[in-house]
C-alpha cells in the first residue's frame, strides 16, 4: 500500500471514530452536584430515564441524584420539579428558564409518588415557577383538574405583578392561552 492511501484510511477512520464518539456525547445530565455527565440517554416503557456514558457505566436517572438532563435528539432540556400538589418530584421539559420558569408535563408522563405509579394523560399541562424548583399548574388542557381556570389566570397575575411591562401586556391582552402565557413569561424574564 503506497502512502496516500494509508493516509487516506487513517483519515476515513479518524473521522469516523469522531462522528461515533459524538453521537454518544450528545446528551447530558446535571448532577445534584452540578456535575455535568455525557451519556446516552433513553426512556423505558414505565417512563424511567436509563443512561450510559461512554465508560460503559449503566444506569436509572434518579431523581434525587440527576437535577436536569438535555437529551440531544429531541434538543430540549428536562429538568427535577416538585408540584406543589405531590410529594416527590417529576421530570418536566423545561421551555422558559429566568426569573420565572416555564415547564410542561409531557403527555403521557408517567411519574412515581412513592406508592405507585400515575399517569397524567394525553393533555399538555403547562407549570411555572419563580425562584424554586416548586412549581404550580398554570395552564392545563382541563379546566377541572387541580383549581379551575379563574383561580390560575388570578396566580399567573400575581406572578407577575412585579414586573409592569409583562402585567400590563398581559392584562391589556387579556388571554390566557399557551402561546399567550409563554410570550408573558418570555417578557418578564427579558425585562430589566
Amino acid at each position: 500500500m503506497n502512502l496516500s492511501v494509508k493516509k487516506t484510511i487513517l483519515f476515513s477512520l479518524v473521522l469516523f471514530t469522531s462522528f461515533s464518539l459524538k453521537a454518544q456525547f450528545d446528551d447530558r445530565m446535571i448532577t445534584a452536584n452540578d456535575d455535568t455527565i455525557a451519556c446516552k440517554l433513553s426512556r423505558s416503557m414505565m417512563g424511567a430515564f436509563k443512561y450510559k456514558t461512554a465508560k460503559g457505566d449503566k444506569g436509572e436517572v434518579d431523581k434525587g441524584e440527576v437535577k436536569e438532563f438535555y437529551t440531544g435528539d429531541k434538543k430540549k432540556w428536562v429538568r427535577r420539579v416538585y408540584i406543589t400538589s405531590q410529594r416527590y418530584p417529576c421530570y418536566m421539559t423545561v421551555l422558559e428558564r429566568g426569573k420565572i420558569s416555564l415547564y410542561e408535563m409531557d403527555a403521557g408522563f408517567v411519574y412515581y409518588n412513592g406508592n405507585s405509579f400515575y399517569n397524567n394523560g394525553p393533555k399538555t399541562q403547562w407549570f411555572v415557577a419563580k425562584g424554586t424548583d416548586t412549581a404550580e399548574l398554570v395552564k392545563d388542557g382541563d379546566n377541572t383538574l387541580f383549581n379551575g381556570r379563574k383561580e390560575r389566570k388570578t396566580y399567573f397575575m400575581q406572578l407577575i405583578e412585579d414586573n409592569k411591562t409583562a402585567y400590563d401586556q398581559y392584562m391589556a391582552d387579556d388571554k390566557f392561552s399557551y402561546e399567550e402565557i409563554k410570550r408573558i413569561v418570555e417578557l418578564y424574564n427579558s425585562a430589566r
